[in-house]
């Protein structure tokens, strides 16, 4: 049986210009894209708010911090991994309705179980759910939808759309929050919109033209399997895991933890109550989304498409950015504290898509979301220790600033582990 080019990543780039991609890509694209941003909307909603949630469930900030933030953190990873190993087998649009689904529905229940803490607690394992049968779906779509070249702007433009949800939920939730007289169960609620833009979205794909790399699964089990051992054998592999753990650390901390430094009050934290917390992580969000679509070119043309260059630089200029929060020079000057803030934002949008476009890059198709599902999927798993630790340090010594430091050392951490990140010898040619 001939090697089909499209299970040899190398072979498959020399013989891209044969091989027809439909404009209809574009679309795919952009459903992607709003399911991405969808999700992260529905997570980061109830971040800077958590001193009133705390305050209606009637408990402490730390736990509250806990179910709303940590519960996703915990259950997001576990449902990317599993979805990792079905989409290749379910597709692409049943994975994106069963995770728009997943999103919803829990969410508009909200108001209906009131602050009764079990009910909040099931509907916030139900809602991550949703995280993995989106997140599973966009190196699958690169791989298959995308010649080689346009892959790691796809890949930049996933991290854009992560961060453009983080920005919009900055944003929504806090006027919502006021749209509804401060009530956060219905503030939930209208979290569902995004979503539900992403799931109308999906039903349309259907009825487009078929993948141009659909007739990509010639190979047979058995060869499959070969391939995925061989994928598993070489220690590249686990570096990818370990650098997207470190990554979804910092970002986690960032995102979940660090709303709260400027929100709550002093000595816990800066002070600036939830509005002004909201604008600045909006500006971190809106660095990251410009990070995040400069990607693409930054690695092809800057960086040659070497990952582990351009992950060390992104892990180290915000490991010195974010630090320096920190510091009363800094967080008490507005003028330094939002660029700052947007060079944190901006360097860190810089690894996700990098390990995006590696796996699309250096793997078969047909493993792309196998390895994406366990690298994300592991990665995620990050936000336990982050948010678990952070809150630890929280209750311990009053204050943030501890959290700020740990996160900034696993930054330089993922900086040297990232000079590992060299492409797989399985699959040269």
């Amino acid at each position: 049986m001939a090697e089909n080019i499209l299970d040899n990543p190398a072979l498959e780039k020399a013989a891209a210009g044969s091989i027809h991609y439909p404009a209809f890509r574009w679309y795919m694209m952009l459903v992607m894209l709003v399911a991405t941003a969808s999700q992260t909307v529905v997570m980061i909603a109830p971040a800077s708010m958590v001193e009133f949630i705390a305050h209606s469930l009637g408990i402490g900030v730390g736990p509250t911090t806990a179910i709303m933030m940590g519960i996703w953190n915990l259950i997001g990873p576990a449902g990317t991994i599993v979805a990792g190993f079905y989409v290749h087998r379910v597709g692409i649009t049943k994975m994106l309705i069963l995770g728009s689904l997943l999103l919803i529905i829990p969410s508009l229940l909200y108001p209906v179980v009131g602050n009764n803490l079990p009910a909040i607690v099931v509907l916030r394992v139900l809602q991550p759910l949703g995280v993995g049968p989106i997140y599973a779906i966009a190196v699958t779509m690169a791989a298959t939808w995308f010649p080689p070249k346009e892959r790691s702007m796809v890949a930049g433009l996933q991290g854009f759309a992560t961060s453009l949800g983080v920005a919009v939920g900055f944003a929504l939730a806090p006027a919502a929050f006021a749209a509804t007289h401060q009530n956060w169960l219905a503030m939930m609620a209208c979290m569902a919109v995004v979503p539900a833009i992403g799931f109308v979205m999906s039903l349309v794909i259907p009825f487009g033209p078929k993948a141009p790399q659909a007739k990509e699964t010639h190979l047979d089990a058995a060869a499959m399997q070969k391939d995925w051992k061989m994928a598993t054998s070489e220690p590249v592999f686990y570096v990818g895991i370990a650098t997207m753990f470190l990554l979804c650390w910092c970002f986690v901390s960032l995102n979940d933890l660090t709303p709260g430094y400027f929100a709550v009050s002093q000595p816990m934290g800066v002070g600036y109550g939830p509005v002004v917390a909201g604008k600045l992580m909006a500006t971190v969000q809106v660095a990251f989304m410009i990070g995040a679509a400069a990607l693409g070119p930054i690695f092809e043309k800057v960086f040659k498409e070497n990952a582990r260059s351009t992950m060390t630089v992104g892990f180290l200029f915000f490991a010195i950015f974010v630090v320096s929060i920190n510091f009363p020079m800094v967080y008490g000057n507005m003028r330094v504290l939002y660029p700052v803030l947007a060079l944190a934002g901006f360097f860190l949008a810089w690894v996700i898509p990098t390990g995006i476009a590696f796996v699309t890059l250096h793997y078969p198709a047909h493993l792309a979301g196998k390895i994406n599902g366990l690298w994300f999927g592991i990665g995620l798993f990050a936000g336990v220790p982050a948010i678990g630790l952070g809150s630890t340090l929280l209750a311990k010594t009053g204050n943030y600033h501890a959290s700020i430091y740990v996160v900034t050392a696993v930054a330089v951490v993922g900086a040297i582990v990232a000079r590992f990140m060299v492409p797989p010898k399985s699959f040269r040619c």
